[in-house]
């Protein structure tokens, strides 16, 4: 699965600001949400290229495995993993 280019003109052109991690990394302070994502690959492939760094899923979502995917084809694309932040979210009742 492959990304395709999205026009520039597309892209996010208001930097985003970071927050500060207590181990030095940064994270971005805006994120993609994918509830009630009909297509997540499509809308979270749509995000990354223009310029979402931070995606945000959750287990009752039932999509964090194409969301993983999403990232993996986002990957071979020329986006560096390293660069992409996720975020679950896990019910309180799922935790014995």
């Amino acid at each position: 699965m492959n990304i395709p280019a999205i026009p520039s003109s597309l892209l996010l052109s208001v930097p985003v600001p970071d927050i500060d991690l207590l181990d030095g990394q940064k994270l971005p302070s805006v994120g993609f949400g994918c509830y009630q994502a009909k297509n997540a690959f499509k809308s979270v492939s749509a995000a990354l290229r223009v310029g979402y760094r931070y995606i945000d899923t959750a287990r009752v979502y039932k999509n964090e495995e194409i969301v993983g995917k999403t990232i993996e084809a986002a990957s071979s694309s020329g986006i560096a993993r390293s660069d992409i932040y996720v975020t679950t979210k896990v019910n309180a009742r799922s935790i014995r």
